[in-house]
C-alpha cells in the first residue's frame, strides 16, 4: 500500500521529502486524480490533521500558518493572553512540523528491545521526532514573545507547560487520525484497482 509520506509528497513532487524513485514503484496503481481526491476527502474530514501532514511532509508553509492561527484562536478563546497564545502556537507548530527525526528511533516512534520486540521509543515518546527539553521550550517561547512579555522558566513550567503540551498532543492526535483515514481510503482504492485488474 502507498505510504502516507508518498501520498502527500506526490501532490508536490519537487519537495525534498519526495523520493522520485518511489513514484514509479508501488504508487503506479493510483492516479494523480485519485491522490488529489483522497487528499480532498482527508482535508474535509480532518482539516487540522491534514494541515499537519501537509506541513510535515509537503513542507507547506500555508498549512503551518493555518495551524498557528487555529491554535492561537483556540487558546485565546479559552481566555489566555493573545501574545502568549501566539507564542505557544508558533512553537508547537515548529516542534510538530519542523523537528528533525528522533535520533534513537529514526522517526518511526518505535525501536526493537531484546525480549520485548518493538516498543514505543522512550526518547520521543512515540512521536518519531526530536522532543525539546523544558529549558529549550522556554527559550523558544521567549523568542516568540515581544520584548517585555517574557516570564521565568519556573512560571513557564508551572503555568504554561501543560497548556503547551496539550496543543502539541492535539496536533499529533489530529495528524494520526488524518493518516488513519487516508490509509482507509487508500486500501479501498487499491482493492478496487486490484479487483478491476483481476476481472
Amino acid at each position: 500500500m502507498m505510504s502516507i509520506q508518498l501520498l502527500y509528497s506526490r501532490q508536490v513532487p519537487r519537495t525534498i521529502n519526495c523520493d522520485p524513485a518511489m513514484l514509479t514503484r508501488s504508487a503506479n496503481a493510483i492516479t494523480k486524480e485519485e491522490i488529489l481526491a483522497i487528499l480532498g476527502q482527508v482535508q474535509h474530514k480532518h482539516p487540522i490533521g491534514n494541515a499537519v501532514l501537509d506541513a510535515q511532509i509537503a513542507m507547506d508553509e500555508s498549512a503551518k500558518a493555518l495551524l498557528q492561527d487555529a491554535l492561537m484562536r483556540s487558546l485565546i478563546s479559552q481566555g489566555y493572553d493573545e501574545f502568549i497564545s501566539q507564542a505557544l502556537a508558533t512553537v508547537a507548530v515548529i516542534e510538530v512540523c519542523d523537528s528533525p527525526a528522533c535520533s534513537r528511533c529514526k522517526g518511526t516512534g518505535l525501536f526493537m528491545k531484546a525480549g520485548q520486540g518493538m516498543i514505543e521509543c522512550s526518547k520521543c515518546h512515540g512521536v518519531g521526532s526530536f522532543v525539546p527539553s523544558g529549558r529549550e521550550l522556554h527559550r523558544m517561547v521567549l523568542q516568540a514573545l515581544p520584548l517585555g512579555k517574557g516570564f521565568s522558566r519556573d512560571t513557564f513550567k508551572r503555568k504554561w507547560y501543560d497548556i503547551y503540551m496539550g496543543t502539541v498532543d492535539t496536533l499529533h492526535t489530529e495528524a494520526g487520525d488524518a493518516a488513519a483515514y487516508a490509509k482507509d481510503i487508500l486500501r479501498k482504492i487499491e482493492s478496487e484497482n486490484e479487483y478491476r485488474e483481476v476481472g
